[in-house]
């Protein structure tokens, strides 16, 4: 009876996750890479054919089809009309969301669904039979709390992919291989022979079992015992493993091309063959703002610290120290190294797509953690058992206000979810999985908004229609002006705000530049534009050309553009009309002399790397409301303002070192050819010259501010400059010139 009384708190834990994880279930849309996994499973149940298993191994598929004979109107995948193709994603869009009639997708999710989260709950229970093996009921507790509220384990063990499945095969594994190893039995080399066999088909990464089991075989050898017996142990399990192995390929026996005879379980070999230019990279990664094809070595090592509770943290940093100060690395070395291999292999592969791929170091975290803390909290009153009680009372609360939303979890460091999409993308924040609460928000919401959704599923089964706001193929705007959008309410999935998965990445870099008004599911941001900037002109920066033509850069703004004017922006500046209201487009640069001046009234609004479809350049406005002339009202130049015919005015000047700028209004168009002089006298008699206008004056229309920037050699010590416009034709000057006293 106290036996059985001493198992039920692993029970409750259990039921804990078990409640947690199908609830988050039923409640998640369909995810980016869930439709692939269960048309793959489906196809496995009907029809037995290994055709779609290339680069994934069939155990996660074999469990996703294993409940959908029950639903009467799943479709037969041998009736889609690309059956004949090979390409997946086709064929799942065909299989759940093109198939008439239209099978029940809730109820086919759920089923696929189900056994991963069944085996979310076995490797609980090995959690709770290898912590209390290691450190008792206390351990066991730690675990299972660790376990039963972790966000992450419950973000992906709710869904039909394939890293629930690898994290609760491989922690099994080991934990098995462990058991047979220190007792070696019939039983238990037929249970871990079975469990590594299945392991190894839960996902590619899995191979990595064999090295970690052999060097584990080692791990506690000691001088003067038989180095054979730790590595014939491993050898004694390898034929069972893989004869289990190769049936979950059904025993598939066929050449590969380059490899002249048959070849069990052809289909893995050939996926493994894969594994290498997969896994170097070739995938856009977001990391911290910055986007990379080639990742970071660093890129776990970030999400481990962000998107793990601090809790458990707290609890890894504490065995680390525990450990070292009781110097009992050798003895744990079956709990820490399996970890680091995988967090090695994850940072080494730079495959940066997702916290995901380093979950199945995470329960060997936890037992790590029970082990270490469970000895100084076995009296309830220690200062550690009060600290550990706080700490899960905060890791309890953080996971169930997070609840539903597992995957887009961040710790406190970074300000918790809402503030994830600064940092990570892609499987860490948005995988689609925030479908139906968009449909709730748009069902309740008293503004429709405009929609940008991330997801392979159907948003129209959902009852969300909207119109695209980009071309997902060619990547182009669709009556959508990105630098400039129209007052309204915003939805936009947080892989597109970032760019991570569009073809023109910076499709919303204007709504990075805002804050969001609100959020749906911490992965979808919601955006209030109350007005839209109005402006007359586009002033573009030939340097030595205009990155845009005038239709696009229309399109950028979406306002009725009458004039288009170009300068040369590394040598001039233009305010038209008077400081009327427009846009700028320039090269991409932090600042530029306006900026400085006017702070508040030209500001960037957008900002777009060089893609296939675009250069590099940067937008920005200038509002209208800078005071030009009192800003260059003359203080200390009695002979300024002064006229050049009727043309131009010469209004001010600045000099500073060896820069010299002037600054002039115009007055009236000119068909003159002109430009600025601008001699500068030291004591040679001879002046320095540095003439030139980057606002040609064929442009010039009444109203028109410029400024000229005149750069001379630094060792010139200029007593005075000459300046005014000429006809850079004939030479002949507009009369008068002056003469600026530094």
């Amino acid at each position: 009876m106290a036996s059985s009384w001493t198992q039920w708190p692993a029970i409750i834990g259990l039921l804990i996750f078990f409640a947690l994880a199908v609830n988050t279930a039923v409640r998640s849309s369909p995810t980016v890479d869930e439709s692939v996994h269960i048309f793959r499973g489906a196809t496995l149940w009907q029809t037995g054919q290994l055709r779609f298993q290339a680069k994934h191994t069939p155990l996660t598929h074999w469990l996703n089809g294993s409940l959908l004979f029950t639903e009467p109107t799943l479709p037969d995948v041998t009736q889609l009309p690309s059956w004949a193709q090979n390409d997946r994603p086709t064929l799942s869009r065909e299989f759940l969301w093109d198939y008439a009639p239209q099978p029940n997708i809730d109820r086919i999710f759920l089923l696929a669904r189900l056994p991963i989260i069944w085996l979310g709950v076995l490797l609980g229970a090995v959690l709770a039979r290898w912590a209390r093996a290691l450190s008792g009921r206390v351990g066991q507790a730690v675990a299972l709390l660790l376990f039963a509220f972790s966000p992450n384990l419950l973000a992906n063990f709710s869904l039909a992919t394939t890293d629930g499945p690898l994290a609760a095969m491989f922690v099994t594994a080991v934990f098995a291989w462990q058991r047979f190893r220190l007792r070696p039995s019939f039983p238990r080399w037929l249970l871990t022979g079975i469990i590594l066999g299945l392991a190894l088909g839960s996902k590619l990464t899995a191979i990595l079992l064999l090295p970690i089991l052999l060097a584990l075989s080692y791990s506690q050898w000691r001088r003067g015992q038989s180095w054979l017996r730790p590595g014939l142990l491993w050898l004694a399990v390898l034929p069972l493993a893989g004869l289990v192995f190769w049936a979950l390929y059904g025993f598939e026996l066929r050449p590969l091309p380059g490899i002249p005879f048959p070849v069990p379980a052809a289909t893995y070999v050939g996926s493994l063959l894969k594994l290498q230019s997969d896994a170097s990279g070739h995938y856009h990664a977001y990391l911290l703002g910055q986007t990379s094809q080639e990742g970071w070595f660093y890129y776990f090592i970030v999400a481990f610290l962000i998107k793990t509770p601090l809790a458990t943290l707290l609890g890894l940093g504490t065995a680390v120290i525990l450990i070292t100060r009781r110097q009992q690395w050798r003895e744990t070395a079956v709990l820490w190294f399996p970890a680091l291999v995988l967090f090695a292999f994850a940072s080494y592969s730079r495959l940066n797509i997702g916290y995901r791929h380093i979950l199945s170091a995470l329960p060997f975290a936890f037992l790590l953690i029970a082990q270490s803390v469970a000895p100084t909290l076995k009296r309830l009153r220690s200062p550690a058992a009060i600290l550990v009680s706080l700490l899960s009372v905060w890791m309890i609360f953080g996971s169930l206000r997070q609840h539903p939303h597992y995957l887009a979890y961040f710790n406190e460091l970074i300000g918790g979810p809402r503030q994830g999409y600064h940092y990570l993308a892609d499987s860490n924040i948005d995988w689609g999985q925030s479908l139906k609460f968009l449909s709730n928000y748009v069902k309740e919401g008293s503004i429709p908004p405009q929609i940008s959704y991330f997801g392979s599923a159907d948003p129209a089964y959902y009852g969300v229609e909207f119109d695209p706001l980009f071309d997902g193929k060619t990547g182009e705007s669709l009556n959508f002006a990105r630098a400039n959008p129209k007052p309204g309410r915003y939805a936009i999935s947080a892989n597109h705000l970032v760019g991570q998965v569009l073809v023109e990445q910076d499709m919303f870099d204007w709504f990075r530049r805002q804050e969001p008004a609100d959020d749906i599911g911490y992965s979808i941001l919601v955006y209030d534009v109350t007005k839209v900037a109005t402006g007359s002109w586009i002033a573009h920066c030939a340097d030595p050309t205009s990155p845009l033509n005038e239709e696009t850069a229309v399109q950028l703004v979406g306002q009725p553009i009458q004039r288009h004017i170009y300068f040369d922006c590394r040598s001039s500046w233009v305010f038209p009309e008077d400081g009327a209201p427009g846009w700028y487009i320039l090269p991409q640069q932090d600042t530029w002399p306006a900026a400085d001046d006017f702070p508040h009234n030209l500001r960037q609004v957008y900002a777009h790397n060089a893609s296939a479809l675009e250069p590099s350049y940067a937008v920005w406005y200038w509002d209208g409301g800078a005071d030009l002339a009192a800003w260059t009202a003359v203080s200390n130049a009695p002979n300024l303002p002064v006229s050049f015919g009727e043309t131009a005015v010469l209004i001010n000047y600045r000099a500073k070192e060896s820069t010299w700028q002037t600054i002039w209004q115009v007055n009236a168009p000119t068909t003159e050819p002109l430009t600025i002089a601008a001699h500068l006298y030291a004591d040679a008699p001879t002046p320095s010259v540095a003439d030139g206008l980057g606002f040609t004056s064929d442009q010039w229309q009444p109203g028109d501010w410029f400024i000229q920037t005149h750069q001379f050699d630094a060792e010139v010590n200029g007593r005075y400059l000459e300046t005014g416009l000429y006809n850079y034709l004939t030479g002949e000057r507009l009369a008068p010139f002056v003469q600026l006293a530094p």
